[in-house]
C-alpha cells in the first residue's frame, strides 16, 4: 500500500466524521485534512504508518486521534495519528 492510499483512507475516514461527536476537540472542521502518511520504524524492527492531519490542535484532539486511528486499524493499517495547526 503506498502512502497516498493511506492519505485517501484517512480523508475518507475524516469526511465521514460528525463534528458533534467531538466536542473537546479542538478542529478547523472546513480544512481538516490529512496531508502525509510516512512509514515509521522503531528500533526493534515494528513499524506502522504515521499520519498527518492539519488544522486539529495536537495537544486537544485526542478523540479525533483515537477515531482515525481505530478506523485505520478496522482496514487492517496500523497507524499513529499526528495533529498540527
Amino acid at each position: 500500500m503506498a502512502s497516498s492510499d493511506i492519505v485517501a483512507a484517512v480523508n475518507s475516514i475524516l469526511a465521514g466524521l460528525k463534528p458533534s461527536n467531538f466536542p473537546h476537540d479542538s478542529v478547523n472542521w472546513g480544512d481538516l485534512a490529512c496531508v502525509n502518511a510516512r512509514i515509521l520504524l522503531d528500533h526493534d524492527g515494528t513499524w506502522c504508518w504515521m499520519v498527518e492531519i492539519e488544522e486539529a490542535d495536537p495537544g486537544h484532539a485526542n478523540d479525533l486521534r483515537w477515531a482515525v486511528e481505530k478506523a485505520l486499524q478496522e482496514q487492517g493499517i496500523v497507524a499513529e495519528v499526528f495533529t498540527e495547526w
